[in-house]
Protein backbone atom coordinates (compact mmCIF):
# COMPACT_ATOMS: atom_id res chain seq x y z
CA UNK A 1 0.00 0.00 0.00
CA UNK A 2 1.56 3.37 -1.04
CA UNK A 3 3.00 5.32 1.84
CA UNK A 4 2.80 2.40 4.26
CA UNK A 5 6.55 2.45 4.94
CA UNK A 6 6.61 6.21 5.64
CA UNK A 7 7.23 6.78 9.33
CA UNK A 8 6.66 9.95 11.32
CA UNK A 9 9.93 11.29 12.74
CA UNK A 10 9.67 12.51 16.32
CA UNK A 11 9.60 16.32 16.14
CA UNK A 12 11.53 16.67 19.42
CA UNK A 13 14.64 15.26 17.70
CA UNK A 14 15.08 18.56 15.86
CA UNK A 15 13.02 20.66 18.28
CA UNK A 16 10.60 21.41 15.46
CA UNK A 17 6.89 21.90 16.26
CA UNK A 18 4.50 20.01 14.02
CA UNK A 19 4.93 16.76 12.12
CA UNK A 20 8.11 15.91 10.21
CA UNK A 21 8.08 12.88 7.92
CA UNK A 22 10.02 11.49 4.99
CA UNK A 23 7.57 13.22 2.63
CA UNK A 24 6.95 16.57 4.22
CA UNK A 25 6.80 18.99 7.14
CA UNK A 26 3.47 20.15 8.59
CA UNK A 27 3.81 23.29 10.71
CA UNK A 28 1.28 24.77 13.16
CA UNK A 29 -0.75 27.70 11.80
CA UNK A 30 0.09 29.90 14.79
CA UNK A 31 3.85 29.62 14.26
CA UNK A 32 5.59 32.98 14.84
CA UNK A 33 8.07 34.48 12.42
CA UNK A 34 10.82 33.92 14.98
CA UNK A 35 9.85 30.26 15.27
CA UNK A 36 9.71 29.91 11.48
CA UNK A 37 13.22 31.39 11.20
CA UNK A 38 14.54 29.07 13.91
CA UNK A 39 13.20 26.04 12.04
CA UNK A 40 14.87 27.24 8.86
CA UNK A 41 18.22 27.42 10.62
CA UNK A 42 17.82 23.88 11.95
CA UNK A 43 16.87 22.49 8.55
CA UNK A 44 19.88 24.15 6.89
CA UNK A 45 22.10 22.71 9.61
CA UNK A 46 20.63 19.27 8.95
CA UNK A 47 21.34 19.57 5.25
CA UNK A 48 24.98 20.43 5.95
CA UNK A 49 25.38 17.68 8.51
CA UNK A 50 23.70 14.69 6.83
CA UNK A 51 26.83 13.47 5.02
CA UNK A 52 28.83 13.73 8.24
CA UNK A 53 26.18 11.77 10.12
CA UNK A 54 26.13 9.03 7.49
CA UNK A 55 29.93 8.98 7.41
CA UNK A 56 30.30 8.77 11.18
CA UNK A 57 27.62 6.06 11.31
CA UNK A 58 29.37 4.05 8.60
CA UNK A 59 32.82 4.53 10.16
CA UNK A 60 31.44 3.34 13.48
CA UNK A 61 30.20 0.14 11.83
CA UNK A 62 33.63 -0.39 10.26
CA UNK A 63 35.35 0.19 13.60
CA UNK A 64 33.08 -2.37 15.25
CA UNK A 65 33.61 -4.75 12.31
CA UNK A 66 29.89 -5.17 11.85
CA UNK A 67 29.38 -7.65 9.05
CA UNK A 68 27.03 -7.39 6.08
CA UNK A 69 27.43 -3.61 5.88
CA UNK A 70 27.25 -3.62 2.09
CA UNK A 71 24.11 -5.75 2.07
CA UNK A 72 22.49 -3.53 4.66
CA UNK A 73 23.39 -0.39 2.68
CA UNK A 74 21.89 -1.94 -0.45
CA UNK A 75 18.75 -2.71 1.52
CA UNK A 76 18.55 0.94 2.59
CA UNK A 77 19.10 2.08 -0.99
CA UNK A 78 16.13 -0.01 -2.17
CA UNK A 79 14.05 1.73 0.50
CA UNK A 80 14.99 5.11 -0.96
CA UNK A 81 18.18 5.73 1.00
CA UNK A 82 21.75 6.45 -0.03
CA UNK A 83 23.76 3.97 -2.08
CA UNK A 84 26.47 1.73 -0.68
CA UNK A 85 29.09 3.80 -2.49
CA UNK A 86 27.77 7.00 -0.94
CA UNK A 87 27.91 5.46 2.53
CA UNK A 88 31.42 4.11 1.97
CA UNK A 89 32.65 7.46 0.63
CA UNK A 90 31.12 9.36 3.52
CA UNK A 91 32.72 6.90 5.92
CA UNK A 92 36.16 7.37 4.38
CA UNK A 93 35.91 11.15 4.76
CA UNK A 94 34.80 10.82 8.39
CA UNK A 95 37.72 8.48 9.13
CA UNK A 96 40.19 10.83 7.45
CA UNK A 97 39.05 14.01 9.19
CA UNK A 98 38.32 13.85 12.90
CA UNK A 99 35.39 15.82 14.27
CA UNK A 100 37.65 18.38 15.97
CA UNK A 101 39.31 19.27 12.63
CA UNK A 102 36.14 19.81 10.59
CA UNK A 103 35.38 23.40 9.61
CA UNK A 104 31.73 24.15 10.30
CA UNK A 105 31.48 27.00 7.81
CA UNK A 106 32.64 24.77 4.93
CA UNK A 107 30.35 22.23 3.23
CA UNK A 108 31.08 18.52 3.47
CA UNK A 109 32.07 18.53 -0.21
CA UNK A 110 35.11 20.70 0.59
CA UNK A 111 36.23 18.20 3.23
CA UNK A 112 35.72 15.42 0.70
CA UNK A 113 38.22 17.13 -1.61
CA UNK A 114 40.99 17.18 1.02
CA UNK A 115 40.37 13.76 2.59
CA UNK A 116 43.18 12.10 0.61
CA UNK A 117 45.82 14.53 1.95
CA UNK A 118 47.92 14.07 5.06
CA UNK A 119 46.27 15.59 8.18
CA UNK A 120 48.55 18.65 8.29
CA UNK A 121 47.91 19.35 4.61
CA UNK A 122 44.18 18.87 5.17
CA UNK A 123 44.24 21.51 7.89
CA UNK A 124 46.13 23.98 5.71
CA UNK A 125 43.81 23.43 2.76
CA UNK A 126 40.66 23.79 4.85
CA UNK A 127 42.00 26.96 6.49
CA UNK A 128 42.84 28.30 3.02
CA UNK A 129 39.26 27.64 1.87
CA UNK A 130 37.68 29.03 5.06
CA UNK A 131 39.48 32.34 4.54
CA UNK A 132 37.87 32.61 1.09
CA UNK A 133 34.41 31.35 1.99
CA UNK A 134 31.84 31.99 0.56
CA UNK A 135 33.70 33.33 -2.49
CA UNK A 136 35.19 29.98 -3.46
CA UNK A 137 33.88 26.96 -5.37
CA UNK A 138 34.45 23.23 -4.99
CA UNK A 139 36.24 23.32 -8.34
CA UNK A 140 38.73 25.89 -7.03
CA UNK A 141 39.23 23.77 -3.92
CA UNK A 142 39.89 20.73 -6.11
CA UNK A 143 42.52 22.64 -8.07
CA UNK A 144 44.21 23.76 -4.85
CA UNK A 145 44.34 20.18 -3.62
CA UNK A 146 45.90 19.05 -6.92
CA UNK A 147 48.62 21.63 -6.38
CA UNK A 148 49.27 20.45 -2.84
CA UNK A 149 49.61 16.88 -4.08
CA UNK A 150 51.98 17.95 -6.84
CA UNK A 151 54.36 19.81 -4.54
CA UNK A 152 54.48 16.90 -2.08
CA UNK A 153 56.51 17.64 1.02
CA UNK A 154 57.35 21.23 0.11
CA UNK A 155 57.83 23.02 3.43
CA UNK A 156 58.56 26.77 3.51
CA UNK A 157 59.83 26.45 7.08
CA UNK A 158 62.81 24.41 5.86
CA UNK A 159 65.54 26.36 4.10
CA UNK A 160 68.93 24.92 3.11
CA UNK A 161 71.74 25.21 5.65
CA UNK A 162 74.27 27.99 5.17
CA UNK A 163 74.45 31.77 5.04
CA UNK A 164 74.05 33.97 1.98
CA UNK A 165 74.83 37.56 1.05
CA UNK A 166 72.32 38.03 -1.78
CA UNK A 167 68.66 36.96 -1.63
CA UNK A 168 66.14 37.01 -4.49
CA UNK A 169 62.52 36.04 -3.68
CA UNK A 170 59.21 35.86 -5.51
CA UNK A 171 56.75 34.69 -2.81
CA UNK A 172 53.30 33.28 -3.62
CA UNK A 173 51.40 36.11 -1.97
CA UNK A 174 47.95 35.29 -0.65
CA UNK A 175 45.42 37.87 -1.87
CA UNK A 176 42.46 36.19 -0.14
CA UNK A 177 39.11 37.53 -1.31
CA UNK A 178 40.79 40.70 -2.61
CA UNK A 179 42.79 38.81 -5.22
CA UNK A 180 43.23 41.08 -8.28
CA UNK A 181 42.30 39.79 -11.71
CA UNK A 182 45.87 40.19 -12.98
CA UNK A 183 47.29 37.87 -10.31
CA UNK A 184 46.67 34.91 -12.63
CA UNK A 185 46.59 31.24 -11.68
CA UNK A 186 49.29 31.50 -9.07
CA UNK A 187 48.21 28.21 -7.49
CA UNK A 188 49.57 26.38 -10.55
CA UNK A 189 53.08 27.15 -9.28
CA UNK A 190 53.01 27.54 -5.50
CA UNK A 191 50.01 27.44 -3.15
CA UNK A 192 49.36 30.94 -1.77
CA UNK A 193 51.03 31.60 1.57
CA UNK A 194 49.64 33.95 4.21
CA UNK A 195 51.94 36.87 4.89
CA UNK A 196 52.52 35.68 8.46
CA UNK A 197 53.82 32.33 7.16
CA UNK A 198 56.22 34.06 4.77
CA UNK A 199 57.41 36.26 7.63
CA UNK A 200 58.27 33.24 9.79
CA UNK A 201 60.56 31.68 7.18
CA UNK A 202 64.05 31.52 8.77
CA UNK A 203 65.67 33.95 6.34
CA UNK A 204 67.21 36.03 9.12
CA UNK A 205 69.20 33.02 10.30
CA UNK A 206 70.43 32.35 6.75
CA UNK A 207 71.49 35.94 5.98
CA UNK A 208 74.99 37.26 6.52
CA UNK A 209 75.40 40.32 8.73
CA UNK A 210 75.81 42.41 5.59
CA UNK A 211 73.27 41.23 3.01
CA UNK A 212 70.83 42.43 0.37
CA UNK A 213 67.29 41.29 -0.49
CA UNK A 214 65.45 41.66 -3.80
CA UNK A 215 61.76 40.92 -3.16
CA UNK A 216 58.98 40.79 -5.77
CA UNK A 217 55.48 42.04 -5.00
CA UNK A 218 52.48 43.69 -6.64
CA UNK A 219 50.93 47.04 -5.77
CA UNK A 220 48.18 45.64 -3.47
CA UNK A 221 50.81 43.67 -1.55
CA UNK A 222 53.51 46.35 -1.31
CA UNK A 223 52.17 47.82 1.92
CA UNK A 224 51.86 46.54 4.50
CA UNK A 225 52.50 42.89 3.50
CA UNK A 226 55.76 43.12 1.54
CA UNK A 227 57.27 45.69 3.89
CA UNK A 228 56.28 43.47 6.81
CA UNK A 229 58.18 40.57 5.23
CA UNK A 230 61.22 42.76 4.59
CA UNK A 231 61.35 43.78 8.24
CA UNK A 232 60.57 40.28 9.58
CA UNK A 233 63.49 38.89 7.58
CA UNK A 234 65.79 41.44 9.19
CA UNK A 235 66.18 43.87 6.27
CA UNK A 236 65.53 47.58 5.79
CA UNK A 237 63.70 48.96 2.77
CA UNK A 238 65.86 51.06 0.42
CA UNK A 239 64.30 51.46 -3.04
CA UNK A 240 62.46 49.66 -5.86
CA UNK A 241 62.73 48.59 -9.47
CA UNK A 242 59.56 48.58 -11.59
CA UNK A 243 58.92 45.91 -14.20
CA UNK A 244 56.71 47.38 -16.91
CA UNK A 245 55.10 44.29 -18.44
CA UNK A 246 53.72 46.29 -21.41
CA UNK A 247 50.61 44.10 -21.66
CA UNK A 248 47.74 45.42 -19.59
CA UNK A 249 45.83 43.40 -16.97
CA UNK A 250 42.55 44.44 -15.44
CA UNK A 251 42.73 45.50 -11.80
CA UNK A 252 40.12 46.84 -9.38
CA UNK A 253 41.16 50.50 -9.69
CA UNK A 254 43.23 50.73 -12.87
CA UNK A 255 44.72 48.68 -15.67
CA UNK A 256 47.83 47.16 -14.11
CA UNK A 257 50.94 46.55 -16.17
CA UNK A 258 53.75 46.52 -13.62
CA UNK A 259 55.24 44.63 -10.70
CA UNK A 260 57.57 45.90 -7.99
CA UNK A 261 61.02 44.58 -7.04
CA UNK A 262 61.91 45.85 -3.58
CA UNK A 263 65.57 46.37 -2.70
CA UNK A 264 66.39 46.08 1.01
CA UNK A 265 69.60 45.63 2.97
CA UNK A 266 70.87 44.64 6.39
CA UNK A 267 74.11 45.91 7.82
CA UNK A 268 76.27 47.58 5.20
CA UNK A 269 75.56 46.16 1.76
CA UNK A 270 75.63 48.85 -0.92
CA UNK A 271 76.36 47.57 -4.46
CA UNK A 272 79.86 46.35 -5.24
CA UNK A 273 79.64 48.05 -8.63
CA UNK A 274 78.57 51.67 -8.98
CA UNK A 275 76.69 51.18 -12.24
CA UNK A 276 73.20 52.68 -12.13
CA UNK A 277 70.38 50.87 -13.90
CA UNK A 278 67.13 52.50 -14.94
CA UNK A 279 64.55 51.98 -12.20
CA UNK A 280 61.87 51.12 -14.79
CA UNK A 281 62.44 48.05 -16.98
CA UNK A 282 60.03 47.52 -19.88
CA UNK A 283 59.86 43.89 -21.03
CA UNK A 284 56.73 42.17 -22.30
CA UNK A 285 55.50 39.48 -19.94
CA UNK A 286 55.42 35.83 -21.03
CA UNK A 287 54.28 32.89 -18.89
CA UNK A 288 52.73 33.58 -15.53
CA UNK A 289 55.10 34.67 -12.74
CA UNK A 290 58.20 34.16 -14.88
CA UNK A 291 60.33 37.21 -14.25
CA UNK A 292 62.68 38.52 -16.99
CA UNK A 293 66.25 37.22 -17.06
CA UNK A 294 67.45 40.82 -17.08
CA UNK A 295 66.74 41.15 -13.36
CA UNK A 296 69.16 38.31 -12.62
CA UNK A 297 71.76 40.16 -14.69
CA UNK A 298 71.15 43.42 -12.84
CA UNK A 299 71.63 41.72 -9.48
CA UNK A 300 74.72 39.83 -10.63
CA UNK A 301 76.24 43.05 -11.99
CA UNK A 302 75.59 45.03 -8.82
CA UNK A 303 76.62 42.20 -6.48
CA UNK A 304 79.24 39.99 -8.19
CA UNK A 305 80.68 38.83 -4.85
CA UNK A 306 79.19 36.55 -2.21
CA UNK A 307 76.81 33.61 -2.18
CA UNK A 308 73.38 34.08 -3.74
CA UNK A 309 70.12 32.28 -2.85
CA UNK A 310 66.87 32.38 -4.81
CA UNK A 311 63.71 31.61 -2.82
CA UNK A 312 60.59 30.14 -4.47
CA UNK A 313 62.72 29.41 -7.50
CA UNK A 314 61.25 28.13 -10.75
CA UNK A 315 64.55 26.82 -12.06
CA UNK A 316 68.28 26.66 -11.45
CA UNK A 317 70.78 29.30 -12.52
CA UNK A 318 74.58 29.18 -12.60
CA UNK A 319 76.12 31.04 -9.71
CA UNK A 320 73.00 30.73 -7.57
CA UNK A 321 71.70 28.37 -4.93
CA UNK A 322 68.00 27.69 -5.50
CA UNK A 323 65.20 26.66 -3.19
CA UNK A 324 61.64 25.85 -4.26
CA UNK A 325 59.24 23.15 -5.44
CA UNK A 326 59.72 23.68 -9.17
CA UNK A 327 63.47 23.11 -9.32
CA UNK A 328 63.08 19.39 -9.97
CA UNK A 329 60.78 20.13 -12.91
CA UNK A 330 63.32 22.49 -14.45
CA UNK A 331 66.33 20.23 -13.92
Amino acid sequence: MPGKSVKIIRPDILKIPGKLSATGLALPERLSVEGWQAIGRQLIACGSGIMWWIGDWWAFGEKKAYGERKAFAEELEKAGGFSFQTCATAGSVSRAIETCRRIQVLPWSFHHEVASLAPAAQDRALAWAAERWPNITVREMRGHVRTLKRIGEFDPAELPEGRWRVFYADPPWDYGNERPLYAGDQDDHYPPMPTDDICTMPVTERAMDDAVLFLWCTSPIFSPDAIQVVESWGFEYKTTFIWDKIKHNMGHYNSMRHEILIVATRGSCTPDERKLFDSVVSIERTEHSRKPELFYEIIETLYPFGKRLELFARGQRNGWDSWGNEIKDAA
